[in-house]
Parts: structure tokens; C-alpha cells; sequence
């Protein structure tokens, strides 16, 4: 059985046996939403008190910046690995175990003020961003399915949510609570979050048989996306042409022709790369990296024009906390815009959906250029509309996945797609770091740095959605 049979419901004479989730689908649902809406806040935990750590930690920034890079660089790394072990035994079980190091990460984090310990508990928090991918494979197994696709777009809406509420809740926390204090609330939400797993979410059927573990590829994904999005994070400050650069990338590029060869020669592999190179496959994966991209295009560049000082002409020089709230609006509009956005997936098909999400937020790029210089309201709106079509876009992707991928690789397959919007995203910071250094003997960056840089946004939305028109499935041809 494919998932897209699982899907579009039972097409032959013998009854389906009824999901496991069926009872309850609303508090499953909304039970996975929160456990990704947890990890989705730990992203941005330490960013509201980063520019104070130096100081406090006796370390240059630029080893303080190690606490996000190595968050990122822990979840990409997670997403298909987890999902292959999720695949193998059992979505649920990987996702307590994300959280399970979410919580141990906060723990060490909150009792130490060691730059070693505080990195290495970062990382362990970083693993926990496999719970969104993982939750919504574990949706797509164990509700019915005509509850599944809002379900996996609720679930999919807590990024936006999550990136909307993760900058002013971090910073009220701090303000009231310190720096060990967001590790105590976030150690706290975890447990919380898998108490609830545990309870209300039930385990989806046992796999009739195991698969053996592919440690050689697991390790092999490991070093090739360490390489490269370490290269990618700090080439700017080390220098592109920097040894240390050069080596990260020359490690990522071996690493990843190594896995190539051991992957095609394995019965169980980690990652399918036949099915993986795919049309379909490519066209959704390589789309991805870009929705990725534009994505962190909007978050870095709407932050940085409303962070930056007035006196640049174009900068509304808000703090932290207020910078959140004027996020809040889109992420909110985000949440909002997911159930309907899986309402037309279901009535259109994901691939329309996808689309028209990606022509909403080119327009919301477009409009960026003449509205984020002005009023602050302007680009507030322009925000929530470029949210609103990511949020569209996001809560699409997995049910155009599913469509195109075996029951059996689903895990694996969402992590892959979450690896490549991280991927997306690590280019998209690096970009940001070239455009925004500011110029020998100049006191602010250009505003034409600021417009560059959202046009490389609105281009990389609009190459997405003429890739997703591209996009053909087996189970989709002649389908939208």
C-alpha cells in the first residue's frame, strides 16, 4: 500500500482497518501541533540575549554564535536520520526521543555557564527539530483520512507560529527569568510536550519487520551536511577562501560521493537516491531548498530593517522584544491560513495550493521594496502577507510528499525535505552576511543591500513555484 492510498482511503473490497487515531483526531492533532510548537520556540531561545553572551561568558562573538549554528546544524542533521529510525520503528517513539534530548540539552544549558557545555547542550536541543517533520509522518499514519491533511497543516503552521511568538516570549522570559531561565521554561515544555505524546497520541502498528539501522549512511549524511552547512555559517566570518572553509566543503563533497556509492549499493539504505533524483522528487526537494531560502530572506532582512537604526533612512531601530511583536501579526495570519490552505488541498489538489502560496509571497517581495522603507505599518503588512503564503506553501508540502512516497520511507522522506529547507535557509544566512557587511569607511549598510537582498527572495519564491509546476507524480498525472 502507498500512502496516497492511505490518503484517498481504501479503493479495494476490504474494509480498512480503522486508524489508530480515529477516536480522538483533534486532541492527536493538537497534541503534535504543541509538541512542534515547543521545538519550533527553542530555535530562537538564546537569540534575544546573544548579543550580551560574550561578555558574560568570557568568549569573542563569534564563538557565541556557535550557540544557534550548532542548533541548526544538530536538527538538519536529525531530520532524516530520525525519520529513517521513525520509519523503522515507529514515528512516535523518535519523536519522545527528540524531546527527550530537547530536555537534556535545556538541563545541562541551565545549570552551566560553560561555553563547551552550553554548545554541546544546544546541539542536544537541536535534535528536537525532528519532531516536525516526524509528527507529521506520525499524523499521516494514525489519523483517518479525511482528518489527515488539516491535521498536517496545523502541525505545519507551528513554524510560522513558532517563529512569530520564539523572539518576544524569549525575551520576556530573560528579562524577568535571566539567561538560565529560558532553559528552565524550555526543559519544562518538553516534558510537558512528551507527557502528552505518551498519553494522548496513540503508537501507530508495528512494522511487520525491522530494518537493519544504515549507520555507514547515517554517518556518512552526517559529516556531508556538517561540511557543508558549517561552511556555509561561518565562511563569511573565516573567509570564502579560508582554509578552514575550503575544508568544510571539501569534507561535505567526499563525504557525500562516499555516501552516494554506499547508498546504491545497499539493499536498506538510508536515503532511496534513486527515488530521491527522481523528477518528481528533485523538482519538490529542489523547490524546497528555495521556499527555504525565501523564507529565511524574509525573517533576516524584515529583522534587519526593523532593528536597524533610523538615522540609516530606513530602519525603525526597535528592540528584540518589539521586533517579535511586529512578527506576530504574520504568524498568527500563518496559523490562520494553514486549515484553509489544507481545505484547498483537498478540494485542488497540494500542488495548486503550493503554487498559488508561492505567488502570494513573490507579491509580498514585490511589495516589500516600496513599502519597507516608509511607515512601519507598511511593512508589517508586508510581513503577514509573504507569511501567509509561506504558511500555504508549508502546510501543502508534506500532503504533495506523501502523495509521491511509499508508506515505508515516509519518515525519511519528510526529514530529507526538512533537510533541504534547512540547507535553503543556511544559504539564504550566508547571502544575508555578504549583502549586509558593511562597506570600508561607511556607517550603516545601503539600503540598496536591503532591496538586493529581498529581491533574491521574491526570485527564489518565483524559480520554487515554476519547479513545483514541473512537479509530476505518478499518482498526480493529469492532476493539479
Amino acid at each position: 500500500m502507498t500512502t496516497h492510498q492511505i490518503l484517498t482511503g481504501p479503493g479495494s473490497e476490504k474494509p480498512a482497518r480503522a486508524p489508530a487515531g480515529a477516536r480522538h483526531p483533534v486532541r492527536v492533532a493538537l497534541v503534535v501541533a504543541f509538541a512542534a510548537l515547543v521545538t519550533t520556540l527553542n530555535q530562537t531561545l538564546v537569540v534575544p540575549v546573544l548579543p550580551g553572551l560574550p561578555a558574560r561568558l568570557q568568549v569573542t562573538p563569534s564563538v557565541a554564535a556557535w550557540l544557534v549554528t550548532a542548533t541548526i546544524i544538530a536538527g538538519a542533521v536529525a531530520h532524516p536520520v530520525l525519520g529513517r529510525l521513525g520509519d523503522q520503528f515507529g514515528m512516535r517513539r523518535m519523536m519522545i526521543v527528540a524531546l527527550c534530548a530537547m530536555v537534556l540539552g535545556s538541563l545541562l544549558c541551565m545549570v552551566s555557564d560553560d561555553i563547551a557545555v552550553l554548545i554541546a547542550g544546544r546541539a542536544l536541543q537541536g535534535l528536537s527539530s525532528a519532531t516536525i517533520p516526524l509528527g507529521m509522518s506520525l499524523v499521516a499514519v494514525v489519523l483517518e483520512p479525511r482528518r489527515r491533511a488539516a491535521a498536517i497543516a496545523t502541525v505545519s503552521a507551528m513554524m510560522g507560529v513558532g517563529g512569530a511568538l520564539g523572539l518576544p516570549a524569549a525575551g520576556l522570559v530573560s528579562r524577568f527569568w535571566g539567561f538560565h531561565g529560558l532553559f528552565a521554561v524550555s526543559a519544562s515544555a518538553g516534558v510537558v510536550a512528551m507527557a502528552a505524546l505518551l498519553l494522548a497520541v496513540p503508537a501507530p502498528p508495528r512494522r511487520a519487520r525491522a530494518r537493519r539501522v544504515d549507520l555507514a549512511g547515517a554517518a556518512l549524511l552526517t559529516c556531508s551536511t556538517v561540511g557543508l552547512l558549517v561552511g556555509l555559517d561561518r565562511g563569511g566570518e573565516w573567509g570564502w577562501t579560508n582554509a578552514l572553509t575550503i575544508a568544510c566543503f571539501a569534507a561535505a563533497l567526499v563525504a557525500g560521493c562516499l555516501l552516494t556509492l554506499v547508498e546504491l549499493r545497499r539493499h536498506d539504505p538510508l536515503i532511496d537516491l534513486r527515488a530521491a533524483v527522481s523528477r518528481s522528487a528533485a523538482a519538490i526537494n529542489g523547490g524546497s531548498v528555495l521556499i527555504g531560502f525565501a523564507l529565511f530572506a524574509n525573517f533576516l532582512g524584515i529583522v534587519g530593517r526593523l532593528q536597524a537604526p533610523a538615522a540609516t533612512g530606513y530602519g525603525h531601530g526597535l528592540s528584540v522584544l518589539a521586533t517579535g511583536l511586529c512578527l506576530l501579526p504574520g504568524g498568527l495570519l500563518a496559523a490562520t491560513v494553514a486549515p484553509l490552505s489544507a481545505r484547498l488541498s483537498a478540494a485542488a489538489g497540494p500542488r495548486v495550493t503550493i503554487v498559488s502560496g508561492c505567488a502570494v509571497s513573490a507579491a509580498g517581495f514585490a511589495a516589500q521594496i516600496p513599502l519597507g522603507h516608509g511607515a512601519l505599518w507598511g511593512l508589517i503588512c508586508v510581513v503577514a502577507v509573504i507569511s501567509a503564503g509561506n504558511a500555504m506553501v508549508m502546510a501543502a508540502l508534506p500532503a504533495l510528499i506523501l502523495r509521491v512516497t511509499p508508506e515505508t520511507d515516509i519518515g525519511v522522506t519528510n526529514g530529507l525535505n526538512a533537510l533541504a529547507r534547512a540547507i535553503g535557509m543556511s544559504v539564504s544566512s550566508a547571502v544575508f552576511g555578504i549583502v549586509t557587511t558593511v562597506p570600508a569607511g561607511a556607517a550603516f549598510v545601503a539600503r540598496g543591500a536591503f532591496d538586493a537582498f529581498t529581491v533574491a527572495g521574491g526570485v527564489a519564491t518565483l524559480v520554487a513555484l515554476a519547479l513545483f509546476l514541473l512537479q509530476r507524480s505518478g499518482h498526480d498525472t493529469g492532476r493539479a
